[in-house]
């Protein structure tokens, strides 16, 4: 059975597939057998690190389904499903994505993880006390870039900043950190990054990414001279930069937080204060439980 089946899991991050082979946590391990399989599964939910999908596929269809059905009877996962089998891995993986996708567990356009997710991950951490950092992130002057190439370039600057923001999570953050797709040009992440050089890190590689990546999604005319002209809502030639990100961040190790609503507000304030800003640019909830707020750092 173990050589004709492929077990897909989705926790964090984007969904993702190898072949005959299982993804838990980062770590590609070969499996044996049902006893090995479903032990791990187990350990890691007992760690709180269990996932949320889990989906069986192999050319025998019935001894997927019976997989499936063994691994969901020892409640290894929130879900789990077996999936047809598939020629490529390639056409495995479209399989994963659009199960995952109607299970209301990941974005369709960027393969992030969604709102849903965001809260139950940042609820996770509140409730065992750990110290994380939460970052929202807007895409400034995207409604220009938007109505200037139009909507299929739109989709494609947002999958970038998912791109974006997943290397630098991948290179400068922790394990375990989620990266969430919001909706429309929002995003956040969750990071046990939580002390002030630790996230700042973080920042300064989404920050260095954004400036390699982005304008190369503009035409060269409009990525040399560094703006694009487009009509504003008066119907008024303007001239708007290229697409920089915004974020406000907010740490438990410095603001006492006890709800995912706070977490949201204290943040979404943060990003506002940072749209004021020209440019690539992060404001940090420095305000204490008295009242007393500090200087931002620019």
């Amino acid at each position: 059975m173990a050589e004709t089946l492929a077990v897909l899991i989705v926790r964090s991050g984007r969904a993702q597939f190898r072949h005959f082979q299982v993804e838990l946590r980062g770590d590609t391990v070969w499996m044996t057998g049902l006893e090995e399989l479903a032990g791990r599964l187990r350990r890691s939910v007992a760690r709180g690190l269990g996932p949320e999908l889990v989906a069986v596929a192999g050319d025998n269809g019935d001894a997927a389904h019976a997989l499936a059905d063994e691994l969901k009877r020892r409640d290894v996962a929130t879900v789990v499903l077996a999936l047809p089998p598939a020629r490529t891995p390639e056409e495995q993986l479209r399989l994963l994505m659009r199960a995952a996708v109607e299970q209301g567990l990941i974005s369709s356009l960027t393969g992030l993880r969604n709102t849903d997710a965001l809260r139950a991950e940042a609820e996770r951490r509140l409730a065992r006390g750990e110290h994380f950092a939460f970052l929202q992130i807007d895409l400034d002057n995207f409604k220009a870039y938007n109505d200037q190439y139009h909507l299929l370039r739109g989709d494609e600057a947002i999958r970038a900043v998912a791109e974006i923001l997943t290397q630098a999570v991948t290179e400068c953050g922790a394990p375990g950190d989620l990266v969430a797709h919001i909706g429309g040009d929002d995003f956040a992440i969750v990071t046990a990054r939580a002390d002030e050089p630790g996230w700042e890190r973080l920042v300064r590689c989404i920050f260095a990414k954004r400036r390699e990546q982005l304008p190369l999604l503009y035409d060269e005319t409009d990525r040399s001279r560094g703006y694009i002209e487009a009509q504003d809502r008066q119907r008024q030639l303007r001239r708007y930069p290229l697409m920089t990100l915004s974020i406000g961040l907010v740490s438990t190790r410095t603001r006492r937080i006890t709800e995912y609503a706070q977490l949201m507000d204290y943040a979404g304030q943060c990003k506002e204060q940072a749209k004021l800003m020209e440019g690539d640019f992060c404001f940090p909830d420095r305000r204490h439980d008295d009242g007393v707020t500090e200087k931002p750092a620019g």
